[in-house]
């Protein structure tokens, strides 16, 4: 079957195991389009249903924004229809890994002749990049109002690709330090090296423990038993929520369960995705300011 130069599929977040996954899928078919291709995202709202999963086979290369899920899926197109494909090992979140994530894109449509104004694409990162940094400057003086009230550390309990996602754009981004992180998605054996190697690329300062735990009770016995100092946050799902109160922490309910949340469209990947987590946790902390 003929590929179509500036198409792609993309496998990323896996429908409602991923509370986020409408939101998150919207901003990558949005991202993508806006540097210039055309995009299947295969599931929500954005998708056009049957029609564009049998267009799976025309599309020049497929992209996974994944750790581990889904990388069966596009191994498997690759053999089938001969597809190559661009992995992204985590969810870009804010602009470092947005930023990241659309070079990376960009540069392997390089290697396929797709076509694309590569100096319209690069405007319009930096177009996003800079309205982005805007709102953080809007935001420095909010921080510097309350510093002392806000987290200075994190413990985030999700699956890999939040995990490593989070920890990076908190760490860079917002001056939380991750400590303990906990996946608990159940990651296989053979994956969990390649992971490791991402959360420790994160900084060449601070060294990010990382658990590998799908007993999500084991992990509340880890993070009860640990101390750090300063006001504390937990990034994780409703069952989280007492834990954090028992210690006296912040707490976000970002994965499933959720039962203090209502989710709709709203999703934490890209420019954007940032901004909302960064609303999102400082909300959090505003609530239980003094």
């Amino acid at each position: 079957m003929h590929s179509e130069k500036k198409t792609v599929n993309i496998f990323a977040s896996i429908p409602y195991q991923d509370q986020f996954w409408k939101g998150n899928l919207k901003t990558y078919k949005e991202l993508l389009e806006h540097i210039g291709f055309k995009v299947n995202v295969l599931f929500g709202p954005e998708s056009a249903g049957v029609k564009e999963w049998q267009q799976i086979p025309r599309a020049n290369f497929n992209i996974l924004i994944s750790p581990w899920y889904g990388q069966s899926i596009v191994e498997h197109l690759q053999e089938l229809y001969g597809q190559p494909f661009f992995k992204f090992p985590h969810i870009p979140i804010g602009a470092n890994e947005t930023e990241k994530f659309l070079a990376g894109v960009l540069e392997f449509a390089r290697q396929y002749d797709t076509g694309i104004d590569y100096e319209k694409a690069q405007a319009y990162i930096k177009h996003e990049s800079r309205a982005y940094y805007e709102e953080i400057d809007n935001l420095a003086t909010f921080l510097l109002e309350f510093r002392y009230g806000l987290p200075n550390h994190v413990h985030v309990i999700h699956d890999a690709g939040y995990v490593v996602g989070l920890s990076k754009f908190l760490l860079h981004e917002t001056g939380i330090v991750p400590k303990e992180q906990f996946i608990v998605d159940n990651t296989p054996d053979e994956f969990q090296q390649s992971i490791r190697m991402d959360i420790n690329n994160t900084s060449d300062k601070k060294k990010i423990p990382l658990v590998f735990e799908p007993d999500a009770g084991q992990v509340q016995n880890i993070i009860r038993n640990i101390s750090h100092k300063g006001r504390g946050l937990i990034i994780g799902s409703g069952w989280d929520k007492e834990l954090a109160k028992e210690k006296q922490y912040d707490f976000l309910s970002a994965s499933v369960p959720s039962t203090y949340r209502l989710v709709l469209s709203t999703g934490y990947a890209g420019f954007y995705g940032g901004l909302r987590v960064m609303e999102d946790i400082f909300n959090v902390a505003l609530t239980t300011y003094k």
